[in-house]
């Protein structure tokens, strides 16, 4: 349920490992439970809470998590889909969201750089870009090659 090789924190890897041994979920009932997260928002279907290992650079960092345990965005039925724009309305609302990314990593985590195997999307929002601004960076994958492709830029 958790890929612990992908970990970008010591506590992060320690928190899975617990998980892992107790087998349950993190975004389940169970590992929300042991982990005793947070839930901002709750809708029929999805609830809203925080990345508690946020991505360096990010003012804001949540996540908007089906209820149900599914691991791609194809699991998702038409009642997920219907109630997902309103759960990112609210979050867009109660955070003040200015410009935020929207993403998520579906299937094998060895290609995704994922840590969890229960879908979720991920709202990441930056500081306004300055002079001295730098990108946030999120990892979505693997390359081997140690050239882009042309287009592809960082």
């Amino acid at each position: 349920m958790q890929d612990i090789t992908n970990a970008r924190k010591p506590q992060q890897a320690a928190d899975m490992v617990a998980l892992q041994a107790a087998n349950a979920c993190l975004f389940c009932a169970e590992g929300l439970t042991l982990k005793g997260k947070r839930v901002f928002h709750r809708g029929k279907h999805w609830y809203v809470t925080p990345n508690d290992y946020p991505y360096e650079g990010t003012t804001v960092h949540v996540m908007i998590v089906p209820n149900r345990h599914i691991t791609g965005f194809a699991d998702l039925n038409e009642e997920e889909l219907l109630e997902f724009p309103a759960m990112l309305a609210w979050v867009n609302k109660e955070f003040d969201i200015k410009g935020a990314g929207l993403f998520c990593r579906y299937g094998d985590t060895t290609y995704t750089g994922a840590t969890i195997h229960h879908f979720h999307i991920h709202i990441a929002q930056g500081s306004q870009k300055t002079e001295e601004s730098k990108p946030v960076f999120a990892l979505v994958g693997f390359k081997n090659s140690p050239h882009q492709p042309e287009g592809n830029s960082q």
